[in-house]
């Protein structure tokens, strides 16, 4: 009877262990697959940050081009008003500055 009890001790000990060793396995598993999952959103959300960069600097130097055109235009235009002025004209305001540089 005691071997009987015995050999039941041992086999419920061996079913207990290959319960484990299973349980162990579907962990490593889980824990794998979690793993995976993660690094795939860490990999997407950084794809992701790169895209939304790479389209601000796009972006950002659009505007750049775009508002340094307007200086130029600007620029272009208060050169052309200035060409037309006469000599007279130009005169008579250089004049007047110095006049307020140097008192007369």
């Amino acid at each position: 009877m005691e071997d009987d009890v015995l050999a039941r001790v041992i086999s419920v000990e061996k079913e207990i262990q290959a319960c484990l060793e299973a349980e162990r396995a579907r962990s490593r598993e889980w824990l794998e697959g979690v793993k995976k999952e993660a690094e795939e959103g860490f990999a997407k959300g950084e794809e992701q940050a790169r895209e939304a960069l790479r389209k601000s600097a796009e972006r950002s130097r659009e505007e750049a081009a775009a508002r340094a055109g307007e200086i130029v235009k600007n620029a272009e235009e208060k050169a052309e008003r200035l060409l037309a002025l006469s000599d007279e004209t130009l005169k008579g305001i250089i004049m007047r500055r110095l006049q307020t540089i140097v008192p007369g």
